[in-house]
C-alpha cells in the first residue's frame, strides 16, 4: 500500500497541511525547528501504537528494563496552541499497488494474518483476515477494491481515536462507507504491517538484535553478506557479525557481537546510536521490502559525505517498490518530491520544491556555501554516473604535466529537469560560487522539445556556447564507433571471448540497421562475450582502452576549451 493524498489537522505547530498525488519518494527539507519531524511524526501517530498509547511504551519499559525517551511531553503537548482544540485530524488516502498487491493475496499472507490474530487479541476479540474480506464481500467485490480512505480523530493524550470512519474506493471512482466494529483492528493491522518507522534506536535495539540472531542462527550468510556490503558502502568500514553469550538479564537471549575494521568487538546495546541506526536501515533494505510506507527522520544523520550519497542512491532505489518519506538538512538528500518546510508566525507551511524560486530560498534558508558543494574550478553536467566516469578517464588522458591542474567536477543528473541539477544551476549562479559551469548531453536528445527548454534556459545563466552535445547517440556509442577497445579489454582480462574485429563490426552493424539503440547494442556485447552485467564501472573500463588519438577530435578541442586550460 501507499499514501496518495493525505492532511493532518491540529498537530504541533501544523494547523492544516495537505498533501495531493503523492510520489513514491519524498523529501522535506528546511531549517532546525521549522517542522519537519512533526509531518513525519504526524503522520505516524495515526498507524503506530508506540506513540499512540503510554500502555505500551510501559510495557516496553518493563520488557527492555530502562526508561525508553518519550516521545511527547505532557499530556496535550501534541496539539497546536490554538486554545479550545482538543483532537487532531488526519484523513489518509490508501491505494492499492495494482500491480503487485491485491485484497485476494492477504489471503495468504502470513504477516497479515499473524498481525489480524494477534492484534484482535489484544482486543480481547476474535478477528481473522477471513472474516475482514467477509464483511468487504457483504458490500462489494473485493476484486474491486482499489484503496481506503481513512477519516480519523485522535484525543488530546493520543490514547485512542475518537472517531473513525472508513470508506471503500471501488475502481468505477465510486466510494462506500465501510461500517465495522472492528475498524480499529483493521487500522492497527495497517500500521503494523504497511507501515515501518524509524524514531527511537533505543526501544529498536532489541527488536534488531532478536532479527539479527534469527539470520545468524539459520545461518542466512547471503543476508548478512548483504548487511555487511551495505555498511561497507554506507560507512567505508568492514562489519562482521556473529552470535555472542546470552544476556544475564534475559535467560537463552543471546546478544549479538560486532567486530569494526577487526580492530574490536563489542555487544550491539553498546554500539553507538547512530551506528545502530545505520545497521538497521541496513537489516532493512537488505530484507527487499515491498509495499512498505517508510519513514526515515535525517537518515543522513551522522553521515560523511560519501556515505550521503551513497545512501540516496540506495533510497531511490528502494522507492521503486515503496513509498519512502524523509526529512533532511542536506541537499544530497533532495531526491524523489522535494518539499521545502518553513516556519511563519510559528506554523509550519510546506511548499514543492520546483524552479529557480523554490531553490533561491533553499539556498538563502540553508545557507549552502560552495565548501559544501562544489570545491573545483569547473562543474560538469553530464547524463548520468557512466557518462561522468568515462569523461573522467578521457580528461586524464588529455591532461598535461602542468603546475596547477583545473580542478573539475562531473555530476550525473538522472535527467535534465532533475531536481539536482536544478539545485546545482542555483548554486552555481549564486554569488558565493566561481566555478565554471558545462553541460554535455546525449546527441540523441537534441531535436526534442525537453533539449532546447533547457538550453533556453541554460542560456539565460550561462553563456550558450557552454551548453554543448555530442555528435553521437550516447556514451556508448564512442565504444561502438571504435570496437577494438574490446578487444583490447578481453586481452587486459586475461580472456579471449569476443570475436575478431571484423565480425565485430557486423554484428554492431545488423544490430544498428535494426533500429537498436548503441547503448543496448552495448549492453548486449557485454553481457554475452563477457558474461557480466554493463555497469558504470564496465564503460570506464572500455574509455580506459582508448588510445589518446582515438578520442574524437571535437572532445579533444571541447577539452582543450573549457577544462584543460
Amino acid at each position: 500500500m501507499i499514501i496518495k493524498n493525505l492532511s493532518l489537522e491540529n498537530f504541533r505547530s501544523i494547523v492544516f497541511l495537505s498533501l495531493n498525488e503523492i510520489q513514491n519518494l519524498n523529501s522535506f527539507i528546511g531549517p532546525h525547528n521549522s517542522g519537519k519531524t512533526n509531518i513525519l511524526t504526524g503522520i505516524s501517530v495515526f498507524w503506530d501504537p508506540y506513540l499512540r498509547a503510554r500502555v505500551q511504551r510501559k510495557k516496553l519499559k518493563d520488557s527492555l528494563g530502562y526508561q525508553t525517551k518519550q516521545d511527547f511531553g505532557t499530556p496535550g503537548s501534541i496539539l497546536s496552541y490554538l486554545g479550545n482544540t482538543k483532537y487532531i485530524h488526519g484523513t489518509f488516502e490508501l491505494i492499492l499497488n495494482s500491480k503487485k498487491e491485491n485484497l485476494s493475496s492477504w489471503m495468504k499472507n502470513e504477516v497479515i494474518q499473524r498481525s489480524f490474530i494477534e492484534i484482535s487479541k489484544s482486543f480481547k476479540k476474535t478477528y481473522s483476515v477471513q472474516n475482514f474480506l467477509s464483511e468487504l464481500e457483504k458490500l462489494t467485490d473485493p476484486s474491486a477494491i482499489t484503496g481506503f480512505i481513512f477519516d480519523l480523530n485522535l484525543d488530546s493524550e493520543f490514547l485512542s481515536f475518537t472517531e473513525e470512519k472508513c470508506f471503500i474506493c471501488l475502481s468505477d471512482g465510486e466510494k462506500v462507507q465501510f461500517d465495522s466494529e472492528q475498524l480499529s483492528i483493521f487500522i492497527q493491522v495497517l500500521g503494523n504491517v504497511f507501515f515501518r518507522r524509524f524514531h527511537d534506536i533505543y526501544s529498536e535495539r532489541k527488536s534488531l538484535n532478536n532479527n539479527l540472531v534469527k539470520i545468524l542462527q539459520n545461518r542466512d550468510y547471503k543476508a548478512i553478506s548483504l548487511i555487511e556490503g551495505f555498511l561497507k558502502e554506507i560507512l567505508d568500514q568492514e562489519f562482521v557479525f556473529r552470535l555472542g553469550n546470552p544476556t544475564k538479564s534475559e535467560k537463552n537471549q543471546q546478544e549479538v557481537e560486532v567486530t569494526i575494521e577487526r580492530a574490536f568487538t563489542s555487544p550491539l546495546w553498546r554500539i553507538s546510536s547512530s551506528t545502530a541506526r545505520i545497521i538497521a536501515l541496513a537489516h532493512l533494505f537488505t530484507s527487499s521490502p515491498v509495499n512498505q510506507i517508510i519513514i526515515l527522520d535525517d537518515p543522513g544523520l551522522h553521515l560523511h559525505p560519501k556515505g550521503e550519497r551513497a545512501l540516496a542512491r540506495k533510497l531511490e532505489s528502494l522507492s521503486n517498490d515503496n513509498q519512502i518519506f524523509l526529512s533532511t538538512h542536506s541537499s544530497r538528500f533532495l531526491i524523489g518530491h522535494a518539499y521545502l518546510v518553513e516556519l511563519r508566525k510559528g506554523w509550519t507551511k510546506i511548499s514543492s520544491v520546483r524552479g529557480r524560486r523554490s531553490m533561491k530560498r533553499i539556498v538563502k534558508l540553508l545557507g549552502i556555501r560552495p565548501s559544501d558543494s562544489f570545491g573545483s574550478d569547473v562543474v560538469v553536467f553530464v547524463e548520468g554516473r557512466t557518462d561522468a566516469r568515462v569523461y573522467r578517464v578521457f580528461e586524464d588522458k588529455l591532461k598535461s604535466k602542468v603546475l596547477r591542474p583545473t580542478r573539475v567536477t562531473y555530476i550525473g543528473v538522472g535527467g535534465w529537469t532533475n531536481i539536482k541539477f536544478t539545485l546545482s544551476i542555483e548554486l552555481l549562479r549564486s554569488k558565493f560560487v566561481r566555478s565554471k559551469a558545462i553541460a554535455i548531453t546525449d546527441g540523441d536528445i537534441v531535436e526534442s522539445d525537453t533539449y532546447l527548454k533547457i538550453k533556453g534556459s541554460w542560456g539565460m545563466v550561462f553563456p550558450k556556447e557552454t551548453f554543448l552535445s555530442l555528435k553521437e547517440e550516447c556514451i556508448e556509442s564512442l565504444f561502438l564507433n571504435n570496437p577494438a577497445i574490446f578487444i583490447r579489454l578481453t586481452n587486459n582480462l586475461g580472456k579471449d571471448t569476443f570475436p575478431d574485429i571484423e565480425k565485430l563490426k557486423a554484428i554492431i552493424t545488423k544490430k544498428r540497421n535494426q533500429g537498436i539503440s548503441d547503448k543496448t547494442i552495448t549492453v548486449t556485447i557485454i553481457e554475452k562475450y563477457l558474461n557480466q552485467k554493463y555497469r558504470s564501472s564496465t564503460a570506464e573500463k572500455l574509455a580506459m582502452m582508448f588510445k589518446k588519438e582515438e578520442i574524437p577530435q571535437y572532445l579533444v578541442e571541447f577539452y582543450t576549451q573549457f577544462i584543460l586550460v
